[in-house]
This record gives structure tokens, C-alpha cells and sequence, in this order.
């Protein structure tokens, strides 16, 4: 099952009456289509407080590598956080309020891609900020099962591609 598909089932149950921000774009969708910010927003035991937007934007609508902006999301009239812009880690600001960042996005299944990325540094701010990290799993577009290709020398390796323990999945 995928991640946002238990989210809707039951593993919501967990952050009843926790205030939420959602890490997503138009590929974070359950098994039915519908987006995980549409499923979170229609349970009222949870509380959405934000969005966050990565490369391409919170629809996908921005060209790759080009700055994202934070704005009000008319849709839902929630703020929009760019974690592709002036900043690509959560501030303390951008987390206030929130209890707990949900991150639902489809990866392609490489290493080097910008949306895993974008996860490693929010869980950076969400430990640096003390808030818990769900990540909304799903399967790997490319197989998942054989691994290939080089191993990373450690000796490549930024800091910033350190990821901290405390995580949860769904």
C-alpha cells in the first residue's frame, strides 16, 4: 500500500488533535488520485497548518532549477513554504505551529535527485526544531529490487547528506 493510501486508512489516528504541515506536490496522491492535502484537510481530527513546496513547486508548475516562491495557496488558503527558494531548509518559522511535517512526494529512484533532497533537509530542520518526521512511503519507480551502480566513496561524501534518526514511516 502506499504511504498516503495508510495515512487515510488508520496511521492518521496517531496525530489526532497535532497540528500538520505537508511536504508535498502534485505527485503526492493516494492510490484513488486524490492529494494527500486533500485527505489530510478532510478529516477534521487533524489540523493542516502549512504546505511546503519543493523544485517544480506544489503543482509541479515551475520549470526545473527555477527559484519557487512562498505564497498563500488559493485553494486552501493555507501558506505555502518554499523549500526551493531563498532557503531549502524549514525555518523555525516556517515550522511554527506544527507538530508534525508529512512528506508525500513519488521519487525516481536516484541517489542524486533534487526531492530526496529536499526530504534529507527537512528532516534536518524538523530535529533541529524538535518536531517528528512521517515520511509517506511508496514503492520505487524503478524496481526497487535489484541494486545497482557504484557504491558512494565516503570520502564524497557533504554532511548535509546525513539524515537524523528520529523518523517515523507510514
Amino acid at each position: 500500500m502506499l504511504g498516503g493510501d495508510v495515512f487515510a486508512q488508520d496511521a492518521w489516528r496517531q496525530l489526532e488533535g497535532r497540528s500538520v504541515g505537508i511536504i508535498t506536490n502534485q505527485s503526492g496522491v493516494t492510490s484513488t488520485g486524490e492529494s494527500i492535502v486533500d485527505v489530510a484537510l478532510r478529516n477534521p481530527a487533524i489540523s493542516v497548518k502549512a504546505l511546503y513546496a519543493p523544485e517544480h513547486g506544489l503543482r509541479g508548475d515551475r520549470p526545473a532549477g527555477a527559484y519557487v516562491p512562498s505564497y498563500t495557496d488559493p485553494r486552501t488558503g493555507l501558506p505555502v513554504y518554499s523549500l526551493y527558494g531563498a532557503t531549502r531548509h524549514p525555518t523555525a518559522e516556517m515550522l511554527a505551529g506544527v507538530d508534525v511535517l508529512l512528506f508525500d512526494i513519488q521519487d525516481v529512484g536516484s541517489r542524486a535527485y533534487t526531492y530526496i533532497s529536499t526530504m534529507a533537509y527537512a528532516m534536518q530542520g524538523a530535529a533541529e526544531h524538535g518536531k517528528t518526521f512521517w515520511v509517506l512511503d511508496r514503492p520505487n519507480p524503478v524496481g526497487g529490487v535489484n541494486v545497482e551502480g557504484p557504491v558512494l566513496d565516503p570520502a564524497s561524501r557533504r554532511s548535509s547528506e546525513s539524515i537524523p534518526s528520529r523518523c517515523a514511516t507510514a
